[in-house]
């Protein structure tokens, strides 16, 4: 009985002492978080200890001293200990034991090893994004967000002269080398999705197949310097015409409609009605994220956006133009809100950040997995 009771106190001490460097550590460990992880990271900004989980913590803590402070006290009580000191070794090699002690170390191999697997394989995924070509490039791009209120631009027209006077006096900004407007921006902003079908190809039955839909300006590739891998993008006259007469495919969408052949001519349908003319293939963007495959995406031309995402490509740093850009908007209408003001690059940025962050935790973890598994098999195999 003394040797138990001696043995649970000293395992208690040990686990509370242990408990009140590791709530040390973390609250060390949140501070670091909410430095580094992302705005919209699981809200985990939020974090904090309360009142609790420091009583959930130390009480498992004190099950687990009293679990693992038990086992070794009955095993020792159970000792005889001449016959212990008499084979010469600091403990008994009953089968059991020996069976219990190879059991513990292969489990914590086992699991130190699963965690390193999944850091591994967390960043090899993470190198494999950050290698991907989006199929644009994001610098020195200035994007914002000119939402047109329904109850003043009502008609089509009146839509239309908006963007027509916003891309004009945009244009004309010293330092703006480029602008276009669309529906919404690669990898950021949500588009429609449409059926689509190719006029004179037979219909094949359960297959119905659907495509992102997004407008755009005859800028629009040019200001993000959006690939045409074959054929041409979009001309003025083509973008003033209503409705559209022809479509800029991407290659996903190719891929998937006529499998290798060239679509250049081709003639497609949008929702069964919407007929349009393809003349260019566009490279993907990956609207869902580069760690994604690239959704099949099909471009209309226009100028009559009432909820513009403009993109200027600029000769320098674009965020020194935000003003005089904003400044364009409101000269055509004092009243009308501009929101979302950032570089192209940021925004891409802020979507890989989550998945970089992602990758950060899994490695810390898998490390302190390592450093934890190499205490507790010293720890084991100091009985053996």
């Amino acid at each position: 009985a003394h040797i138990v009771r001696q043995v649970l106190i000293e395992s208690v001490l040990l686990g509370g002492l242990g408990g009140g460097v590791g709530i040390v550590i973390a609250l060390w460990v949140i501070r670091i978080i909410g430095a580094f992880a992302p705005e919209e990271a699981y809200h985990l900004h939020e974090l904090q200890l309360n009142g609790g989980i420091l009583a959930i913590t130390f009480g498992m803590v004190f099950l687990a001293a009293l679990l693992f402070g038990l086992a070794p006290a009955w095993y020792s009580a159970g000792q005889n200990v001449n016959e212990t000191l008499a084979k010469g070794g600091r403990s008994g090699s009953g089968g059991v034991s020996s069976r219990l002690r190879n059991s513990l170390v292969v489990s914590e191999v086992a699991l130190a090893t699963l965690l390193l697997i999944g850091s591994a394989l967390m960043i090899r995924s993470l190198a494999t994004m950050i290698g991907v070509d989006p199929g644009f490039k994001t610098g020195n791009v200035l994007t914002m967000h000119v939402r047109l209120p329904e109850s003043k631009y009502s008609k089509p027209e009146q839509i239309k002269l908006f963007c027509d006077q916003l891309l004009a006096k945009v244009s004309n900004v010293p330092g703006v080398q480029a602008a276009g407007m669309a529906t919404g921006l690669p990898m950021l902003d949500n588009i429609n999705i449409s059926g689509i079908d190719v006029e004179g190809r037979p219909e094949r039955p359960n297959e119905t197949p659907v495509t992102d839909v997004k407008q755009v300006s005859e800028g629009y590739f040019n200001a993000i310097r959006q690939r045409v891998v074959r054929g041409r993008g979009f001309t003025r006259q083509e973008a003033e015409k209503s409705p559209p007469t022809v479509v800029v495919v991407n290659e996903a969408l190719a891929k998937q409609m006529w499998h290798g052949e060239n679509p250049i001519g081709s003639v497609v349908r949008l929702n069964g009605k919407l007929r349009v003319t393809v003349i260019g293939i566009a490279a993907d963007t990956h609207q869902m994220g580069l760690d994604t495959p690239a959704r099949p995406e099909a471009d209309l031309p226009t100028r009559t956006i009432g909820s513009i995402a403009l993109a200027v490509r600029t000769s320098g740093d674009p965020m020194k133009l935000s003003q005089s850009i904003s400044e364009q908007v409101w000269s055509i209408d004092k009243d009308q809100p501009v929101s979302d003001i950032i570089a192209l690059d940021q925004r891409t940025e802020a979507g890989n950040a989550q998945r970089r962050f992602d990758a950060f935790l899994f490695a810390s973890f898998a490390g302190l997995a390592v450093l934890l598994a190499a205490v507790g098999l010293y720890g084991v195999l100091s009985y053996a």
